[in-house]
């Protein structure tokens, strides 16, 4: 053997165990990190609420009807919880998923299809709620991104009692807090009826010497009165970004879809640092000025910015006609596990395995696979021809 040949067996060598070493590596637990591998191990973070976390996987909490926060005044989340990329999908809660957060850094983490769902019952008190946090506190964010619902309602009645209220799409509350490199795309709904103040904003609904750098948010915010009545209090402020914020704030490299007037209501006006986009210009990289992406963003075809470590799962266009079944084996491989939808009410999976078109609009669900995939259908349901006539001139009234 020719000494160009024990060198080219050598490099093989060294390549082979080197690569395998880099494929373990992905997998690898870091060092002082507890791993968090199902739905199970995500609750049990409440025992231990000064620990560091870590995803290995993306995480379905459809099984849990209502979520119990983690964290709260006087025993808040005070440890690092890192998504590693995983989404945690299917969260449903009356504030949010980790409550109040001090001194915690939560980073790499997705909340996909979320469901907050604040009750009247916080009528009599000070109430926030947003996907990661209802407070946060002294804490770091990085690389987070949020999706779904965050509905908040104030309704005190006959009380005399007035409430106060703040929501955002990541967090309700942010004070010296950092949020760096994230993106909102939940719908907000604030609903009341009398009420001392409220602060609603994409990212934050109120922020006290908070700083933003490199977001954005997509999601709508709508705020309506018990009563119906259109004309919104003087108290209560939206804004795209921040609902409202003291003068110590800071945003920079900041934008928000322009259905929204302003990046922070109290202000009224978009601060330097900050931009309203059109929906095509917020699809559009070149609007995104001071993003990095090389390191940290990624460019969609027709679509929003998504963070490059986001771990995909498969997500397809599906559309059916209202009332139509369609076996979910079309789309997806394997036994399912279980599934959660965004609007149950417009479509859902029945007990037979099939796609149901329940109501007219859109709506998706996410199924999980024993193996562990994740398959989110986009599902468009419209009534088809024969349909359209019965609606318009009998008025539905042969199926509804």
């Amino acid at each position: 053997m020719n000494f160009k040949s024990i060198i080219s067996i050598f490099l093989i060598f060294i390549l082979t165990f080197g690569m395998c070493s880099t494929a373990f590596a992905v997998d690898d637990i870091p060092d002082g990190y507890m791993s968090i591998y199902t739905a199970e191990d995500l609750n049990n973070i409440r025992n231990n609420l000064s620990g560091k976390y870590v995803l290995m996987n993306h995480i379905n909490l459809s099984d849990y009807s209502e979520w119990t926060v983690i964290g709260k005044a006087g025993s808040p989340f005070s440890g690092e919880l890192d998504g590693n990329g995983y989404s945690i999908i299917g969260l449903k809660s009356k504030r949010s998923l980790l409550g109040r957060v001090e001194n915690a850094i939560i980073k790499n983490l997705g909340i996909v299809n979320c469901d907050i769902f604040q009750p009247e019952e916080t009528a009599s008190s000070n109430s926030s709620a947003g996907a990661i946090a209802d407070n946060a506190i002294d804490s770091y964010f990085e690389k987070c991104f949020v999706s779904g619902s965050v509905q908040a309602c104030v309704s005190v009645g006959w009380l005399d009692t007035k409430s106060y209220c703040s929501a955002g799409g990541l967090v309700g509350v942010a004070k010296n807090s950092s949020f760096i490199d994230c993106y909102n795309s939940t719908n907000l709904n604030f609903i009341y009826d009398e009420i001392t103040s409220a602060k609603i904003g994409g990212i934050a609904g109120d922020s006290l010497g908070s700083s933003f750098t490199c977001c954005y948010s997509t999601g709508k915010i709508e705020i309506k009165h018990n009563s119906q009545i259109s004309t919104e209090s003087e108290n209560i402020f939206k804004g795209g970004l921040v609902g409202f914020a003291d003068e110590s704030t800071a945003l920079d490299c900041c934008y928000y879809l322009d259905n929204i007037s302003c990046a922070i209501g109290n202000l009224q006006i978009n601060p330097n640092g900050t931009k309203n986009l059109t929906n095509e210009e917020m699809k559009n990289q070149n609007s995104y000025i001071g993003f990095d992406f090389a390191k940290n963003w990624k460019a969609i075809p027709d679509n929003y910015p998504k963070l490059i470590i986001e771990k995909p799962f498969k997500s397809q266009k599906v559309s059916i006609n209202y009332k139509e079944k369609i076996d979910v084996s079309r789309y997806v491989v394997g036994e399912i596990s279980g599934f959660v939808s965004s609007n149950e009410s417009i479509v859902d999976i029945d007990e037979d395995g099939c796609v149901c078109g329940l109501d007219v609009g859109e709506a998706s669900i996410t199924i999980f696979t024993k193996d562990n995939h994740i398959v989110v259908l986009n599902v468009d349901v419209s009534y088809n021809v024969w349909q359209k006539l019965i609606v318009y001139f009998f008025f539905g009234w042969l199926w509804y």
